[in-house]
């Protein structure tokens, strides 16, 4: 087809805006992510293009024409005007300026130049006159012998239309007839274009030397259509809403529960019957036992621990592939949210931006992994898990932009984009992702195993056919395809078909239901091979989930034999090779979440004393010696509450000034808050113009994130300075610290009395300044608590379990406050913020998680069994404590109801459901 027209007839692109392109990379690297955030600002409003999309009376609405090209070949498509079709009249109008997404996706928006003004009519009106040369009908006669079809944008809603008609009967042979008139209804509610039609009518025969004119029509007409429901006609509910659909939802969670089954049944009979009889040696520190008379997965206790073969190349994988889970959760969440299917490159640029964003990520976890498997070329390896996602990505993108550029099509990636492209790479990714490989070093520690490593590897013994690790492999992945096959169906027929995939909440829980499967099908693939003495389980558990890409490989392979009508050099060679990009990436996703819970089921499995039974027997003796130090405290020769008071006096660390520096400083907190609503919050929400509402709310979060933000980067730098990281990594080392007549240092003394002053202050807040809400009793109880817990930790000297709690706890509050912000800024400029706000909210989990490892497991095991007889105060320590993390629960039940709500489609928009119903808004100050 590029040979077929005349190089003196094709439309070039401006060469120039290579150089511009340029120029822009070089001159805003310094401003990068400025500039990365922006645009997905701009993607996640409503008005996600360069115009209001709202229009007045008379004003000019601009057709774009965008790309043609086989009707079969999606992918391959070529600029409109490569045809010899011709412009309109009118010229004077600025370039549509594509963004990365456009130029990755072959989007090449040029102006139609014809006339179209808001609400008024154009009756039939001959826009050009053509005068075709033979090498031109030919041009034209191959278009429409391969059904070719062009794409054109109003007002960002696209218009597809068929080039011309080709009929070929027996009788009269081959007919070729070109569409020559297009009539254009446009909808419209209010001062919004809400629905667009296209109809292509005026058949002619084309022929040489012949003079014919390009004709145009536009019909305006008022629509009850809305402007956000706009986009609902080009989504198929009928087909994505199909009965097999959820089907598919309920085979795959039944495929879970049967496997969630399958592994409790391995854990709690299997393993729980071999560890009965080592229930005399709980107690012991040594796990190095005699196996000599064992069969089978306790022959090889001394092997199972070793390091992989390749460690480097293993860590990478594995870091890549947790990254690329965690970007595919973000991504399916900003999309539901945001509907970014609605605009155009909106998901494509939210990957980017995501991608980039969550680089820490791939570094942090390759890193922490290879330093546990005793690697020292970090930096190697830390370049290694930065490149590895990139340098897939570009090895697929060169092969399509190859054929691309052969075959002269849209697809071939600009140079200004490729620049663009590697500037993030070079000045984003791989410093974040060296970050994450810095801190995941210095916070893994040493390998901690339960028993030692032989120095001499055992031989493996020969085994049955069905035994060997490169079947188990392949096994592996056989349930996970079968989980999300049909899923991949829809997906398929959305990318390479004329569909719009928008269930993104289906995706999301078979997402979650796939990192299920996965992980329980590692789990027994692990299991068998460790019950046949083989200790290899580290590549094997990963290459087990990893081969669902096969699986999917294989999958694509059928698509495109008996699903599609693809054909050509191109379009194949791009099918298959970003078919196979998605399988590798799906391939690395699934594989490092295989290997990630067959390590933690290998801790498991191999020390005794996380075993279901040892918890038990664990929390069992621990209340047992609470109950007897608390009988202990009142026998015979304690008397209440003069022994109390007495014990007070000889622990206190607290003085009198202490105590008055307190409540200076909360009086002196509050009149300084007064002083930042009335002199920075109040002016900066008349400036944004925000709403009576909203100016109520802002200065309360605005307040607390900066002095959340404040206290916690504090506790950071006193945990640094004062050398308490170690208290984090190994908690339970406090307890060796612990005395009762030490000093507590100032720069502990400053935190405490700081943190104490700001939640009396907050106390006072929150009754008189602050909304009521539903849970504003919960939160001054929690003040309370708060005063009352740090107060009893800095007097009674815990200062190294309560530092602890303030790092775990403000670092979620400064998230959650964010949140907040961004939620109420969206009302000013209509963007969806939604999204920031729940991922904020997520951080709140750490509490659920860190706190009761890292907090409660200390202070509630440790003051038992490690720390000194004579521990002041401890059970009302613990119990307060444990107050504290029933109401992070509550808390969290809220977060709960907001996943349930979307995810049930109840409600797109979030709320705060703390709130009163018709509550105002006014502040009390």
């Amino acid at each position: 087809f590029r040979r077929l027209i005349p190089e003196n007839r094709k439309i070039q692109k401006n060469s120039t805006s290579y150089f511009y392109c340029l120029n822009e990379v070089i001159v805003k690297q310094a401003f990068l992510l400025k500039i990365m955030a922006n645009e997905l600002k701009s993607i996640l409003a409503t008005e996600a293009d360069e115009h209001s999309h709202t229009y007045k009376d008379g004003e000019e609405v601009v057709l774009w024409m965008n790309t043609v090209g086989p009707y079969h070949n999606l992918q391959e498509t070529y600029p409109y005007f490569s045809l010899p079709f011709c412009r309109g009249s009118k010229l004077a109008i600025a370039h549509y300026h594509e963004t990365i997404s456009d130029n990755l996706l072959g989007v090449d928006l040029e102006f139609s130049g014809l006339d179209i003004k808001f609400r008024v009519d154009v009756p039939k009106t001959a826009y050009c006159t053509l005068t075709l040369l033979n090498e031109e009908v030919d041009a034209f006669h191959h278009a429409i012998r391969n059904h070719y079809w062009f794409q054109m944008y109003i007002d960002d809603l696209p218009l597809w239309g068929i080039v011309g008609e080709y009929r070929n009967d027996e009788n009269s042979g081959e007919s070729m007839k070109l569409f020559t008139h297009r009539l254009f209804e446009i909808g419209y509610n209010g001062n919004t274009i809400v629905e667009v039609n296209l109809t292509s009518n005026n058949r002619i025969d084309l022929k040489p030397d012949v003079a014919f004119d390009l004709t145009y029509e536009v019909m305006w007409k008022p629509s009850t259509v809305r402007f956000h429901d706009r986009f609902d006609k080009y989504l198929d509910a009928n087909f994505f809403k199909h009965r097999i659909h959820w089907f598919s939802l309920f085979n795959s969670f039944m495929m879970v529960i049967f496997l969630v089954t399958v592994v409790t049944f391995i854990l709690m009979r299997t393993l729980r019957k071999d560890y009965a009889r080592y229930e005399k040696d709980l107690k012991m520190d040594d796990f190095d036992r005699d196996f000599g008379d064992e069969y089978g997965w306790k022959q090889i206790h001394g092997d199972v621990f070793r390091s992989p073969s390749f460690p480097m190349l293993f860590s990478c994988l594995i870091g890549s592939g947790i990254h690329v889970f965690v970007l595919v959760i973000v991504v399916i969440l900003i999309t539901f949210w945001g509907e970014l299917y609605l605009e155009r490159g909106s998901i494509l640029t939210a990957t980017i931006f995501c991608y980039a964003l969550f680089s820490p990520v791939s570094g942090y976890v390759g890193g922490c992994i290879y330093t546990h498997f005793g690697g020292k070329r970090w930096i190697k390896q830390a370049l290694c898990c930065g490149s590895f996602l990139p340098l897939l990505v570009a090895t697929a993108a060169t092969i399509g932009n190859i054929s691309a550029l052969y075959q002269s099509s849209t697809r071939s990636i600009p140079f200004g984009t490729m620049a663009s492209i590697v500037a993030i790479y070079a000045l984003v990714v791989l410093p974040l992702t060296l970050i994450g490989s810095v801190v995941g070093r210095n916070m893994s520690g040493r390998p901690n195993n339960p028993c030692r490593v032989n120095a001499v590897p055992r031989p493996i013994p020969e085994k049955k056919i069905y035994l060997q690790p490169w079947l188990i492999i392949i096994g592996g992945g056989l349930l996970p395809f079968g989980s999300i096959f049909i899923e991949v169906y829809f997906i398929f027929t959305s990318f390479w078909a004329y569909k719009v995939y928008y269930v993104y909440g289906f995706m999301f829980l078979v997402t979650i239901l796939l990192a299920a499967v996965t992980m329980c099908m590692t789990i027994v693939c692990t299991y068998v091979l460790l019950n046949s003495e083989d200790y290899r389980w580290r590549w094997t558990s990963f290459l087990s989930g990893a081969s669902i890409s096969l699986y999917l490989y294989l999958y694509s392979i059928y698509y495109f034999i008996y699903k599609t009508r693809m054909y050509g050099f191109f379009q194949t060679t791009f099918y298959f090779v970003y078919s196979g990009l998605f399988c590798i990436f799906v391939g690395l996703m699934c594989g490092a979440i295989g290997y990630v819970a067959t390590a933690n089921f290998m801790e498991i499995v191999r020390k005794p004393t996380l075993d279901y039974y040892s918890l038990i027997v664990l929390t069992n003796q621990s209340i047992v010696a609470y109950c007897k130090r608390f009988v202990a405290n009142f026998s015979s020769d304690y008397t209440f509450p003069f022994s109390f008071f007495k014990d007070l006096q000889q622990t206190c660390s607290l003085q009198p000034q202490n105590v008055w520096n307190v409540l200076f400083l909360a009086v002196v907190l509050t009149g300084l808050r007064f002083m930042f609503v009335r002199f920075i919050c109040r002016p900066l929400a008349k400036y944004w113009r925000l709403t009576a509402e909203i100016s109520g709310k802002l200065p309360e979060s605005l307040w607390n994130l900066t002095m959340y933000l404040f206290l916690w980067l504090n506790t950071c730098w006193t945990l640094v300075r004062t050398d308490r990281w170690k208290y984090f990594t190994d908690p339970l080392s406090i307890w060796s610290d612990f005395s009762r007549d030490r000093l507590i240092p100032y720069e502990v003394d400053v935190v405490y009395l700081t943190q104490t002053a700001f939640y009396m202050h907050a106390t006072y807040g929150t009754i008189f300044m602050e909304q009521w809400r539903k849970d504003s009793k919960v939160m001054v109880f929690h003040h309370l608590l708060a005063i009352t817990l740090l107060s009893f930790s800095w007097a009674a000297r815990y200062d190294q379990v309560g530092i602890l709690v303030l790092f775990l706890h403000d670092v979620s509050d400064v998230f959650l406050e964010c949140a907040k912000i961004f939620k109420y800024l969206k009302f000013r400029d209509n963007t969806h913020y939604s999204f920031c706000e729940f991922l904020s909210n997520a951080s709140f989990i750490f509490r659920l998680y860190w706190f009761p490892l890292k907090v409660l497991y200390t202070s509630f095991y440790g003051s038992v069994f490690l720390g000194p007889d004579d521990l002041p105060f401890i059970p009302v320590f613990n119990f307060m404590l444990w107050l504290l993390f029933f109401i992070n629960i509550y808390w969290f039940h809220f977060i709960l109801m907001l996943i349930y709500n979307l995810a049930t489609g109840k409600f797109k928009e979030l709320e705060d459901s703390r709130e009163l119903e018709n509550c105002n808004s006014e502040k009390h100050d």
